[in-house]
């Protein structure tokens, strides 16, 4: 090529292996974002999900549909998950004093704790 041809080229070369560079970085900043957040958002959420007896925390959010509409708006429907108001792990709630507890811990509705209050 003629010398100030390929001098545009590779500029012009350069120039997109800058941008992708650019578009690279930018992309692992978000990605490491967002798995801060889902960490965060994981500690939150087994802060307040766990066995009020052993303490044993839900190893996270109910992932799928819940079968619940998300809105009164027509068509609005539920969405898979995660959802993070809904502990897994085998958690309940207690009808006496609305902890929650493991399959361990809970019998027919009642947690352990409850349990010792009623014998």
């Amino acid at each position: 090529m003629d010398g100030w041809k390929g001098r545009i080229d590779h500029w012009l070369e350069k120039e997109r292996e800058k941008r992708e560079k650019v578009a690279a970085r930018e992309t692992e900043k978000q990605k490491r974002r967002r798995e801060k957040e889902e960490a965060e958002k994981l500690t939150e959420h087994q802060r307040r999900f766990h066995c009020c007896v052993c303490g044993k925390p839900s190893p996270g959010p109910f992932m799928g549909l819940t079968g619940v509409p998300i809105s009164d708006w027509p068509g609005w429907v539920d969405e898979p998950g995660p959802h993070w108001r809904i502990p897994t792990g085998g958690l309940k709630k207690c009808s006496q004093c609305g902890q929650w507890a493991c399959e361990e811990h809970i019998h027919k509705g009642i947690c352990q704790n409850c349990a010792k209050r009623l014998c």
